[in-house]
């Protein structure tokens, strides 16, 4: 039985951030997830766990372990039963294409949240060189991979896709600007909390946003002095926002990765805050949307323009050029196991030839010289055939 590419998803799609945050993927339980899966599934010789504000998947390459059976399996690991009613919230595939076209279509934005989002395919890269430390991408899935980042690298040649700000840090300070108005942002001062690759993108945009003072918070103190350095920023002492002392803050941007409910009490301000929280899991409780303006990464993506016309004139494009990937890569993965029949025939073919043509060559030469002749002209022999086998 050939190996098949399959994958299990959770996506903002099919689930609330609340609902996608039960299933969220920490990097502890990435690296013992990798470990226990293909120590339970013998035959799970390729694996990719990708985990988003937006999206938890799994991508794997077995022969007969099912989609299903790896669904439940990381139910029980994230401590989720795995009833009918939380297996609602997940996608499932055994086809190969099918997986083939969902990872495609991920790693170019067409499932974020965000269309064309700019962050998820460096997830995607990164999620890639944990699937190679863990020697864990297969065969198949090590070519597709190829596969995505060449359709990412020609939709970016070839299109306008990517054209104009798609970031949900950028749609984050448009947020901000509506809610407090825009002539009024050289008053105000907006802490952004967190210094990693969201905080960073935030950062990018600030030229387009007139804020008044503009500080970085994180817990690792030199990341943020770092940042701050770079774009002219202040910094801000991470043990201040551990205490919930931010009433002098106008507005507040959270992008923290594992630490679900970092800002917890209620801020005491003189005004009513915008907060806009990135994290995942949710870095402010819900509870504090009673006392401040709080947005979530769901919120954010609701409020982003789906009519951007230079965007909107690409997508036929960025279909075309996944589609003409996609193929590509179903012409390889399915000529897969004639490759193996051809190699199996081929070493044994170029032995029958060998030693035929040993018989009947009578040439005075050393026995070295003898040898590299007979091996060229059988594999030039069988290398025709296999040509002709292949089609």
């Amino acid at each position: 039985m050939p190996h098949v590419l399959r994958y299990i998803g959770i996506s903002h799609q099919t689930a609330s951030v609340s609902a996608r945050e039960s299933f969220c993927i920490s990097e502890t339980l990435r690296r013992s997830l990798s470990k226990n899966i293909t120590a339970t599934f013998s035959d799970v010789r390729g694996l990719m766990l990708i985990s988003t504000c937006n999206r938890t998947e799994i991508y794997f390459e077995s022969r007969s372990t099912k989609a299903a059976e790896v669904r439940d399996f990381f139910m029980r690991s994230v401590g989720v039963n795995s009833e009918d009613e939380n297996q609602r919230f997940f996608e499932l595939s055994d086809d190969t294409g099918e997986t083939a076209s969902r990872l495609m279509q991920v790693a170019n934005g067409l499932q974020s949240a965000v269309v064309g989002d700019k962050q998820i395919i460096s997830q995607v890269k990164e999620a890639y060189q944990f699937c190679l430390a863990q020697k864990h991408q297969g065969s198949l899935l090590e070519r597709l991979f190829q596969a995505v980042f060449k359709s990412h690298k020609r939709i970016a040649n070839e299109s306008h896709y990517r054209s104009g700000s798609t970031s949900t840090a950028y749609y984050s300070l448009r947020l901000i600007e509506k809610a407090l108005g825009k002539s009024t942002l050289p008053d105000k001062k907006l802490l952004i909390i967190g210094a990693g690759e969201i905080a960073r993108d935030v950062v990018s945009y600030l030229s387009k946003f007139n804020f008044g003072g503009v500080y970085i918070a994180n817990r690792t103190a030199s990341k943020a002095a770092d940042l701050a350095q770079r774009h002219y920023l202040e910094t801000y002492d991470w043990e201040l926002v551990e205490d919930g002392q931010l009433g002098h803050f106008e507005a507040i941007i959270t992008a923290v990765s594992n630490r679900q409910y970092l800002l917890h009490q209620p801020i005491i301000t003189q005004q009513r805050q915008v907060i806009v929280d990135l994290g995942f899991p949710m870095n402010v409780h819900p509870e504090l949307g009673t006392v401040a303006t709080l947005y979530n990464i769901d919120d954010v993506s609701g409020q982003i323009s789906r009519t951007d016309q230079l965007q909107a004139d690409a997508l036929t494009k960025v279909k075309a050029i996944i589609k003409q990937e996609l193929d590509l890569f179903m012409d390889w993965a399915e000529k897969g196991e004639k490759r193996k029949i051809i190699r199996k025939y081929k070493a044994e073919a170029e032995m029958t030839v060998a030693e035929s043509l040993k018989q009947h060559i009578s040439i005075s030469l050393s026995s070295d010289e003898q040898q590299a002749i007979i091996r060229t002209l059988s594999r030039k022999m069988i290398r025709k055939q296999a040509t002709l086998l292949m089609g």
